[in-house]
This record gives structure tokens, C-alpha cells and sequence, in this order.
């Protein structure tokens, strides 16, 4: 049976016998499709180990199994590939020369396909990199070297490059590549990164430039931070005291520096400190000068604007003085104090007693302190018994003195004993003296100091007469004083005395609303001669007093509180 057409077909067959007698069967034969291995090709044939390449088979009929082998003709096992449909793949890397071939199967049957052999190529070695840094500044250079060739390497970026050495400048992502047969191999990357460096930062004096012995000089570096300077410090700024060349270096955070331009600092030499001396001695006070001196003289302004070597001073202050040279350069001596202690308050002179011939007057001062009077005696006060004119000084604690004003002394004379008469209700005294001074019984009658006086009542009046100075005549002596301007009882309020005149008996009438509860009878002289309590109404008197004029006083609760006068026939 030969069939080349797919089917399914069924055969019979009979057998004869010799004597004609047959037997007949049948078969059923199924003829499935031819499989077809096909024609299996790849990119290429030749590759450099690590490649990778894909087969194809064209032409294939049935189901695909992919074999390799080391050698041509076999062993065959599976092919380490990745399919990627039934009639493609993917091998790789590929590390060694390999055959390959497909076997077809279709149903139950089967092709086997003609091999190919994929050749690959070993690598040469691959280069390896020694960076030297890997972060540099701006305008610096690193180097990139192979440590297993000297030569027949290819770097990506052959800026400059000297044998199996870069010269790398820039930021960048670095490798070198071998090659041998075609094929390459290329190193690990090298990464180096260029940094900027800072702004140059620039020196600037807190001060003059030149300055003067004896000056600090601030140097403040323009960067702010990392700071690096030539005399080791590495703060922002410095002080400086002396000439001298400086630099600062500042370092950024990238670790890039850069130096400033060379700063010179020059302290020229400073003038001889100038002392100030007070010429004057003893104590400092209000109104007094003082004259200050410098030395050594010369080039000299004091702080009140004088350039004179001696100044003289009225007001309490601190003085000092500047000394300059001729490179400009200034010392101010110390400080000097001058206080005026203020003056102490202008004492001035009293005195208690009146200045009259034959007494002895003490003058007293009112300053604190010590006094010394006019006469040189000290104390707070000075006996004087003769006229003429007087001054105390007072000296205080700092030695500060003050004159009072001139006190003048005149003794007056003391004025004669004054003698009273009486015109009418008026007193008057002799003589013709400064003041004079009014008495009654209770003693000196306020602002009764003229030479004539009009009592309000009757009874004993005395007068003195005064000096100037207040010098005292011996006193008047008593003088009965009648009460010619006393009212007539009957004419006091709510009150009746009658008769008046009265021969000696007489009636005092007290109304309801008075407010009197005795009386008293007195003489022109004030002796009381009698008197009783009063009841509302009429009040009978016998006085059996003798014919003359009389005070009768009104008394409430033992107080006067009226008066008027009786006249006994």
C-alpha cells in the first residue's frame, strides 16, 4: 500500500481456494499528514560571547522541538533557548560555539532538521578602571587607569588620554573598551562629578587701613562659613593687632575652595600717651577755676576743643586729652574727674535778743559746718556787745566755703518809763518810742502797739515802750482805768437794772430768753466786791455800797457775757 494522499482508507481481500471456495476481510488504514522539519536559520553565524541571536525555521510542518548540541552530529539534548512562538527563539547570552537543530512531529510522525552551527567568539579581557578621585573642583583633574592593559583600549570620552590613562575634567559617566576578533568588552563605569567653586571671597577691614598701635582691626572674610585663614583661625572674621599680610580660603559645601587676593594690614606707630596734671591744690568749689596741664606738649586737643597745653576749667566734668602724630595716629589719656562740689548754703545771721545798750547779743549762724566769724573766732555763735558789722563764713566737709551777708549791730538806748493819762475812753503814753505794748489784766492785748490805746473795759491798764531794737522801758505801772464808754445796764438785752442812778438798792430784771445766771460787782479798778445768782424776773440788790461809779457784770455758767455800769448816789 503507497499512498501519498491524506485519508483514511479501508482495504478488502478475498482468498481462494484450490477447490473455489473463498474467504473474504477487510483493513482500515489511516494516512496522516507528512511532518516537516523545515529550514531553521539565525540572525547571523558568528557571535561574540555574551550575544544573543534568535532562530527562525521556515517551512516547518507539525509540532517544533529545539536541540543543540556541543558538537556537530550530537549528543543532541534541549536547546537553552527562549521560545518565542512555535517557530521562533531566543538564545543568549551566548558563551560557546553551539549547534543547533529542530525535530518536527505531526501526529505519530516525525522530520528531523538539517543543523546549523552558531560559532562564538571569546571577549577579550575586560578593562579594569582605577578612578584616583571621584569628586574634583572646578579647573581640576582626576585620572582614570587600567590596571590590566597599557594599550589597545578605547576610552568614550578621549579628551585627553595617554596610553592606558584619562585625564577627566568634567562631570561625567566613564569607561574604557577592549577589542579582539570584533568582538569588545568593556569595563565597569566610572562616575566623577566636577564641582563649582565658591565666589572668591574678598578681605575687608572693620577700620582703618593703615591703623595705629595700640588698635584692633576687625578682617571679615565676604563668605559666610568654612573660612580658612592664613593665621589659622577659621571664624568668619579676625582681630588683628599688628602689620601683617593675610588670606582667607573658604571651602563650600562641595568641598571646593577658593583663596582671596593677599590683604595688607598696616598699624603704624602710635604718639606717647599723654597725662594730665591739676596744677591748682586744695578744694574744688562752685565759682572757683582750675587749670589742668598736659604733658608732653605738642599736638594735644582736649575734649573741650582746646589744643592748648593748659586749659582752665569752671564746671564739673570728665577731661581728657588727645594726643596725634603725623601718620594721623591718636591716644586719649585717661580719664580725669573734676567735681566742683557745690557751695554750702549761705549762712545768715540772727539773733533772738534786741541790741540794747548794756546787754551782751548773741549773733547766731545758720550755717552747717564750721563757722569763723569776722573776728576769727569759730563757733555757731559770737557774743558782741559793741555796734558795728558782722560776718560768719561757713566752711563744709569738702572745704567749700560761703560768706554770709553783712549783719549790721546798733545798740539803742532803752526808752524812758512811759507814763498814762486818760483823755475820755482813750489812753495815751509819754514819750515818743518806736512801739509800745498795752496790758490789761489778762496780760499783752493784741495789736495794741500805738502810743494811744481805748480799752474795751474798765480795770488795771499798763503800758511799755519799745525801741527800735525792741528795747523795753520799764512798764507803765497799773493804771485805773474807768469805764467812761461802758453802757448803762438798762440798755442791755433782755436785762433791767433799776434805778440807775440807784441810792443803793436796785432791781435786776432778767427776762425768760436771757441767758444770764449770776452777777458781779467790781470797782473801776476790777476787784470784785460782790455778787449773787440771778433767777428769771426781778432780782432784789442791796449792795450798801458808798456813793461812786461801778461795773455790774451779766455771767453765764461763770462766763462774762455783758457788762454796764451803776452809779451809786
Amino acid at each position: 500500500f503507497n499512498t501519498s494522499t491524506v485519508g483514511t482508507y479501508r482495504y478488502r481481500y478475498m482468498v481462494t481456494d484450490a477447490n473455489g471456495c473463498s474467504a473474504t476481510d477487510s483493513i482500515l488504514i489511516d494516512v496522516k499528514p507528512k511532518a516537516v522539519a523545515g529550514t531553521l536559520q539565525a540572525d547571523q553565524l558568528t557571535f561574540c560571547a555574551g550575544d544573543s541571536t534568535t532562530l527562525r525555521v521556515f517551512g516547518s510542518v507539525g509540532t517544533l522541538s529545539w536541540e543543540s548540541s556541543s558538537t556537530s552530529g550530537g549528543p543532541w539534548g534541549p536547546a537553552a533557548v527562549t521560545r518565542i512562538s512555535d517557530t521562533t527563539a531566543f538564545t543568549g547570552p551566548l558563551s560557546s560555539t553551539t549547534f543547533y537543530r529542530v525535530t518536527a512531529k505531526l501526529e505519530n510522525c516525525s522530520a528531523i532538521g538539517t543543523e546549523i552551527m552558531i560559532e562564538v567568539i571569546a571577549l577579550p579581557a575586560k578593562p579594569l578602571l582605577n578612578l584616583l578621585v571621584d569628586s574634583i573642583c572646578s579647573g581640576d583633574s582626576t585620572f582614570l587607569v587600567t590596571t590590566n592593559y597599557t594599550s589597545g583600549i578605547l576610552w568614550n570620552d578621549p579628551a585627553i588620554t595617554i596610553d592606558d590613562t584619562l585625564v577627566v575634567r568634567t562631570t561625567g559617566v566613564y569607561f574604557a573598551t577592549a577589542t579582539a576578533a570584533g568582538c569588545e568588552n568593556r569595563s565597569d563605569s566610572a562616575f566623577v562629578t566636577v564641582s563649582n567653586n565658591p565666589d572668591t571671597p574678598v578681605i575687608t577691614a572693620n577700620g582703618a587701613n593703615p591703623a595705629c598701635d595700640g588698635d584692633i582691626v576687625t578682617l571679615v572674610s565676604s563668605a559666610s562659613g568654612n573660612n580658612s585663614w592664613s593665621s589659622g583661625e577659621t571664624a568668619d572674621s579676625i582681630t588683628v593687632a599688628t602689620t601683617g599680610t593675610f588670606t582667607v580660603t573658604h571651602t563650600n559645601a562641595s568641598g571646593c575652595s577658593a583663596t582671596s587676593a593677599s590683604f595688607e594690614m598696616v598699624f603704624n606707630p602710635s604718639p606717647v600717651k599723654p597725662s594730665i596734671a591739676l596744677i591748682d591744690s586744695g578744694a574744688i568749689c562752685m565759682e572757683d577755676s582750675v587749670r589742668l596741664v598736659v604733658t608732653p606738649a605738642g599736638s594735644n586737643t582736649w575734649s573741650t576743643g582746646s589744643t592748648a597745653d593748659t586749659i582752665v576749667v569752671r564746671s564739673t566734668g570728665v577731661y581728657t586729652v588727645t594726643a596725634a602724630n603725623s601718620f594721623g595716629c591718636e591716644v586719649v589719656s585717661d580719664d580725669v574727674e573734676i567735681t566742683f562740689n557745690s557751695l554750702p548754703t549761705r549762712p545768715v545771721i540772727t539773733s533772738a535778743d534786741p541790741f540794747c545798750l548794756g546787754n551782751t547779743v548773741q549773733l547766731q549762724s545758720s550755717g552747717t559746718g564750721t563757722n569763723t566769724w569776722s573776728d576769727n573766732s569759730t563757733s555757731d555763735s559770737l557774743a558782741v556787745t559793741s555796734n558795728g558789722t558782722y560776718t560768719v563764713t561757713v566752711t563744709d566737709s569738702n572745704g567749700c566755703s560761703r560768706v554770709s551777708a553783712p549783719y549790721e549791730v546798733t545798740f539803742d538806748s532803752i526808752p524812758a518809763k512811759p507814763v498814762i493819762t486818760q483823755m475820755g475812753n482813750q489812753l495815751t503814753a509819754s514819750g515818743n518810742a518806736a512801739a509800745y505794748q498795752w496790758f490789761d489784766d489778762n496780760g499783752p492785748i493784741s495789736g495794741a502797739n500805738a502810743k494811744t490805746y481805748s480799752p474795751t473795759h474798765s480795770g488795771m491798764h499798763s503800758v511799755t515802750a519799745y525801741s527800735a531794737q525792741g528795747c523795753a522801758s520799764p512798764s507803765s505801772g497799773p493804771f485805773a482805768f474807768s469805764g467812761v464808754g461802758v453802757a448803762e445796764v438798762s440798755a442791755l438785752s433782755g436785762v433791767k437794772l433799776y434805778p440807775n442812778p440807784s441810792p443803793g438798792a436796785f432791781t435786776i430784771f432778767v427776762a425768760q430768753d436771757a441767758a444770764f445766771d449770776a452777777y458781779r460787782i467790781t470797782d473801776l479798778s476790777g476787784r470784785i466786791i460782790t455778787g449773787a445768782q440771778l433767777v428769771k424776773g426781778n432780782n432784789q440788790v442791796n449792795t450798801g455800797l458808798s456813793a461812786g461809779v461801778y461795773i455790774v457784770e451779766l455771767l453765764n455758767n461763770t462766763v462774762v457775757s455783758a457788762q454796764g455800769r451803776l452809779v451809786i448816789q
